[in-house]
């Protein structure tokens, strides 16, 4: 299984090309699976939260200046970044609308996966993502709806509530579980990993008949 898993990480790249353009060929595929997505997006999260190294942050966070500033520029930078390239291509109102969600959106799994592949510093971009991740709730919300407003009718609080359910919970939980069973870490894993699968097993089997 780990070797698998390392294969699978050192192909990160590939991967992430393949799934767009199957995305952008085949929406109907993925169109089918949009019910379950946020229980994807959850399960996403609680695997984030079990795989964190809490020492690790802990280490990193003994020096939070350098944590602030990267989620300082994280919030800034993406968010008006997205915004001015919706301005200057005149994309359209769905297209705006998305470009701005995910610059104002938290780093999540894919940037410490690109640490880890690059031999950068993937402590501090878990501890920048797990702070992001945290805050999210009120900053993902509050940057859409300021940049996006004017394209679509944004509802702050059901975003809110909404990145409180399947990122800021699962995410604690976790962390929780990873604390509670730290002798036991690598027998949680393989439960996670089992019950991820045969979910996405029995999900698939079901949309297929």
């Amino acid at each position: 299984m780990r070797k698998i898993l390392s294969i699978y990480t050192r192909l990160f790249g590939l991967w992430v090309l393949l799934g767009f353009l199957a995305a952008y060929f085949f929406p109907q595929i993925f169109i089918m699976l949009k019910p379950g997505m946020d229980w994807f997006f959850a399960f996403t999260m609680l695997g984030i939260g079990i795989v964190l190294n809490v020492d690790e942050l802990k280490a990193v966070l003994k020096t939070p200046g350098i944590i602030v500033l990267g989620v300082l520029a994280q919030y800034s930078v993406m968010p008006l970044l997205a915004f001015l390239f919706t301005k200057f291509f005149l994309l359209s109102n769905t297209f705006s609308l998305g470009l701005i969600l995910t610059g104002s959106a938290p780093g999540a799994m894919s940037s410490n996966v690109i640490s880890y592949l690059a031999r950068a510093d993937v402590s501090y971009s878990v501890s920048l993502t797990t702070v992001s991740t945290l805050l999210s709730p009120v900053l993902t919300p509050f940057l859409t709806f300021v940049l996006a407003r004017s394209c679509f009718e944004v509802n702050f609080w059901t975003m809110f509530l909404g990145i409180i359910k399947i990122v800021v919970l699962p995410l604690s939980v976790g962390i929780f579980l990873k604390m509670r069973f730290k002798k036991n870490y690598s027998h949680l894993l393989q439960y996670f990993l089992q019950f991820l699968l045969r979910s996405l097993s029995s999900y698939a089997h079901l949309l297929l008949h």
